[in-house]
């Protein structure tokens, strides 16, 4: 179910069908689970072609993460800021090829 509404969340089709083994590395779960937490803190911008991703609001996630008291360690910051740069390019890309 998580599955589906993350999907539904990036606009990803998935078919009833389709069941995806994913596996994430153990050293990497916490950035992910992280990053599940965050995604809404993506900041936007109006363009004449449709909202450009800028990236991540790292002051919104500095605030998030010291409001639920959030622990994380530097290493996962680094894997968070490279997930929401990749999820940034992939909208931006997506934007410029309609």
């Amino acid at each position: 179910m998580e599955l589906e509404r993350e999907a539904a969340a990036f606009g990803v089709p998935l078919e009833a069908e389709e069941s995806p083994d994913i596996e994430v590395w153990d050293e990497h779960r916490d950035a992910l689970n992280w990053w599940f937490e965050i995604k809404d803190l993506l900041r936007w911008t109006p363009s004449p072609i449709g909202p450009y991703c800028e990236g991540l609001d790292v002051p919104a996630v500095e605030c998030d993460a010291r409001m639920r008291s959030k622990a994380f360690t530097p290493t996962d910051y680094a894997k968070v800021r490279l997930i929401a740069a990749t999820v940034a390019t992939h909208f931006n890309e997506r934007l410029t090829q309609k």
